[in-house]
């Protein structure tokens, strides 16, 4: 599986954290965590 080094930082990320996540049923927990640590933003 391919993965981004990249750390989303910005809410504006987050259309683009929905795709991944549409698109790969695998990262699924790894986005939910990413969209629990952009939620504290």
């Amino acid at each position: 599986m391919k993965t981004r080094k990249k750390i989303p930082h910005l809410k504006s990320e987050r259309s683009e954290i929905d795709f991944w996540s549409k698109n790969d049923p695998r990262v699924t927990p790894i986005i939910q965590r990413l969209k629990k640590y952009l939620s504290q933003i």
